[in-house]
């Protein structure tokens, strides 16, 4: 009994490595999202609304600011020509410029926040429709994975037939300009 245990458990490793050696080798493409987004006629549109959505954000921020400054210069003059009726005053408008200088700050980190999250909101679509192209585009090209090409992760080396960027922008509808020859 135990050499049939011995036996199975063998054969079972047999198969499991026969298995790994006859696995298909991984096919690898890449893309570049980046060029393809900025060919894209929607993501245009969109970062539009994102340059409309911060200047409303940064127009809040400076009004804020500009009051901030109108409080600092009235408390500077005060202090100048020493015209605090009495120290208690004069804390009060240091409390009063410490807690704006702190909206200040909470309010530019939440427009950070709302802006990213309004990114996020309007580029979902997008990038979703991307990704369905890259799936279709793995698919009827037989890869295993496709790799993001951009400014942050570069593919030092690719074979041409590899670059699937042509496959996915006719596959968004888009047109990119001539490659440069080399």
């Amino acid at each position: 009994m135990k050499k049939f245990k011995i036996f199975l458990i063998g054969a079972l490793l047999m198969i499991g490595v026969n298995s790994l050696l006859q696995a298909q080798d991984p096919k690898i493409g890449y893309t570049n999202i980046e060029m393809l987004l900025s060919y894209y006629k929607p993501a245009e549109g969109i970062n539009q609304q994102l340059q409309k959505y911060g200047a409303q954000l940064e127009q809040a921020l400076k009004s804020k600011e500009s009051y901030f400054q109108t409080k600092y210069a009235e408390y500077q003059e005060k202090t100048q020509v020493n015209g605090w009726r009495s120290e208690d005053e004069k804390k009060a408008a240091e409390a009063e410029l410490q807690k704006l200088d702190k909206e200040i700050q909470d309010t530019a980190q939440e427009s950070e926040y709302r802006l990213m999250a309004k990114q996020q909101e309007l580029m979902q679509p997008i990038l979703d429709k991307i990704q369905e192209k890259i799936n279709e585009v793995a698919k009827e090209g037989g890869f295993t994975y496709i790799l993001n090409q951009t400014s942050g992760m570069n593919i030092l080396y690719g074979i041409e037939t590899m670059d699937v960027t042509d496959k996915m922008a006719a596959k968004l509808g888009i047109t990119l300009p001539p490659k440069e020859q080399k």
